[in-house]
């Protein structure tokens, strides 16, 4: 049975139809077939939206967001377009996932929006309108750590009230959530323990770790900044990344860098 005919089904049923038998083991190796994994599994689950939010250590390394956004209406994602360049409303999303991750336990999005809308007021109803308009009526907020602070809340939209939803899948999200970022860990770390940085490399990368620019990591260690973009494109290469982001997530994991 497919997802789209399991989400159909009264809550009640839809674990016993979309049972997934998770194990470690299962797991993809690379991060984005992680991602498919967890999207895969939590829509035969009737989730309708997966986000994958790295912890808040990470933002200073991007000016947008650091997280992967799964809707599965493209509606959705149109509706949140306008938003994006809203920082107030990021800054309150942001505060959602830190939220979740300080009090070290899934919650609903009901119970975060109880908990900032009286500080953040515009903000909460931007994000309650919205979800709302295109039937998301709550979601499932899951913090997952790992070693080295790579941390992150991994959160689940469905068109039910989370309370609706029998525990079993709840715990069945929590549990590929779990396994789903220790894999991605496992990955990082692998990677980093097979890639032997030079001096100069492991200086750039801590810079980068720090939320340093190009320019002023090539102040700081006196070279111009078109070497420090070389340096960059050979950790890129190293790892077997594309980005600043995922390069200090190999680099912690595998015990390289830290974020003081």
């Amino acid at each position: 049975m497919g997802w789209e005919q399991i989400s159909k089904l009264d809550p009640a049923n839809r674990f016993q139809a979309s049972k997934t038998g998770s194990s470690i083991a299962e797991m993809p190796e690379s991060p984005f077939g992680v991602a498919r994994m967890l999207l895969r599994s939590s829509r035969a689950m009737g989730s309708i939206t997966f986000n994958y939010h790295f912890a808040p250590a990470y933002t200073s390394l991007s000016s947008s967001p650091v997280h992967l956004f799964f809707p599965d209406k493209a509606a959705f994602t149109a509706a949140f377009a306008n938003q994006a360049v809203d920082m107030d409303l990021t800054k309150v999303i942001g505060k959602a996932h830190d939220y979740v991750l300080s009090i070290g336990r899934p919650a609903t999005l009901g119970e975060i929006i109880q908990e900032l809308s009286d500080k953040y007021p515009r903000e909460t109803k931007i994000i309650v309108d919205n979800v709302r308009k295109f039937g998301l009526r709550d979601e499932y907020m899951i913090p997952v750590y790992g070693p080295n602070k790579i941390e992150a809340c991994i959160c689940y939209g469905f068109d039910v009230p989370i309370t609706d939803l029998p525990k079993p899948i709840l715990n069945e999200l929590e549990a590929i959530s779990m396994m789903g970022h220790r894999r991605l860990v496992h990955y990082f770390n692998k990677r980093g323990q097979q890639t032997p940085l030079s001096r100069r490399e492991s200086e750039v990368l801590h810079w980068m770790a720090q939320g340093k620019s190009s320019s002023v990591i090539a102040t700081i260690m006196g070279i111009s900044p078109a070497t420090v973009d070389s340096y960059t494109r050979r950790l890129f290469g190293k790892f077997g990344v594309h980005d600043r982001i995922a390069a200090v997530l190999a680099g912690m994991a595998a015990g390289m860098v830290r974020l003081d």
